[in-house]
């Protein structure tokens, strides 16, 4: 009886080394034979862009895991997450932390100080060589001086130009069909609208950077001359046109953000929360606006193309309001999901003022 015991716990325990050895093994050999395709993917895909903008590139590849993007750029401020939560963009008691390191997982490749990056757990066979092609036009573009002016909106409109080009080059690269992307598919709610500010520019960009091509044959007129708001890009002929935005007036005692969040953030703030196309619909006369905020209170001062756009916005922004909160003598109490606030709507002419005083 014992000697039959000690044999099948011995039974056991050789199983499991086996079991643990074989795995070992596999997922050894899996790394190995995952890091050799992305190697010859790479070479292969850097032959391909040197050949298609005449250039002579060589950056050195990494192949890293998702643990490094996290620790490399997963830090946050405090103020950071408390604009996302008084503009009820991610509910008050949401890890903000979790959120960004969530989309900073998602990263597939990237460049940085003038390597290229791929992420291993992100490894998808059938796009490697898309995904390499457009890292390579990435560093491609730091012969432009693409610059933008610190704002949410500039930044926003800055990285359209920078990944639309990318993806619009790949593709042109691997002679893959260019068509545009339906921008009416997107659902945005309250589940994906912090995601959906980082995405919708690649999305924007891309359809920005179609058009451009399509009317002048280059992308390059777009590296040299970017455009200068989220507006420009949603919209290619107030690109074109060069149509501008004014900065208005605001000012809060004891600052800690002072910015301009443009029409894409107008519109996603609105369609976190209401329809989508209503949303897009009351956002698109935005002709300019000034945020800024301090630890008490917030104050937004947004500029529409006519009196008429404000009264759309303004309509949509008390349907918005209404939703997530309850009026009282005219002033909107939000409570229970969001960071609790008292919020004020008004118009003056072309104007829409929301003031915000948290409670």
């Amino acid at each position: 009886m014992k000697r039959t015991f000690i044999i099948a716990i011995t039974a056991i325990i050789s199983i499991t080394l086996i079991v643990f050895i074989y795995n070992f093994l596999f997922n050894l050999f899996n790394i190995h034979t995952i890091d050799s395709e992305i190697r010859r993917a790479y070479i292969e895909a850097l032959k391909d862009f040197n050949e298609f903008r005449d250039t002579n590139l060589h950056p050195e590849l990494k192949i890293i895991s998702s643990d490094f993007v996290v620790h490399k750029w997963g830090q946050i401020t405090q103020t950071e997450d408390m604009f996302y939560k008084v503009m009820m963009i991610l509910p008050k008691n949401y890890t903000f932390k979790k959120a960004k390191e969530h989309d900073l997982k998602s990263f597939s490749a990237f460049t940085w100080e003038g390597k290229i990056y791929i992420v291993k757990e992100n490894f998808n066979r059938k796009s490697i060589k898309e995904t390499i092609l457009h890292e390579l036009e990435h560093l491609y573009q730091k012969r432009f001086n693409i610059t933008d002016d610190g704002t949410f909106d500039g930044e926003r409109a800055k990285a359209s130009v920078i990944e639309g080009d990318a993806k619009f080059t790949s593709k042109m690269i691997l002679n893959y069909k260019i068509e545009k992307e339906n921008t009416s598919t997107f659902e945005i709610n309250e589940e994906n609208a912090y995601f959906m500010l980082s995405y919708l520019p690649y999305v924007y960009g891309y359809n920005f950077i179609i058009e451009v091509y399509n009317r002048t044959k280059s992308t390059d007129i777009i590296l040299e001359n970017p455009p200068k708001s989220m507006e420009q890009v949603i919209h290619p002929k107030k690109y074109f046109s060069k149509e501008e935005f004014i900065v208005p007036k605001a000012h809060l005692k004891n600052e800690i953000r002072n910015d301009r969040l443009g029409e894409m953030f107008l519109f996603i703030f609105l369609a976190t929360h209401v329809l989508d196309s209503a949303s897009f619909h009351a956002s698109k006369g935005w002709n300019g606006d000034t945020f800024v905020m301090n630890h008490t209170s917030w104050l937004w001062n947004i500029s529409f193309d006519s009196e008429e756009d404000a009264i759309q916005f303004e309509f949509a922004v008390n349907i918005m309001l209404q939703k997530i909160g309850e009026k009282s003598d005219g002033v909107y109490i939000i409570s229970d999901k969001y960071i609790p606030q008292s919020i004020n709507v008004e118009r003056k002419g072309s104007f829409v003022v929301i003031k915000s005083s948290l409670r």
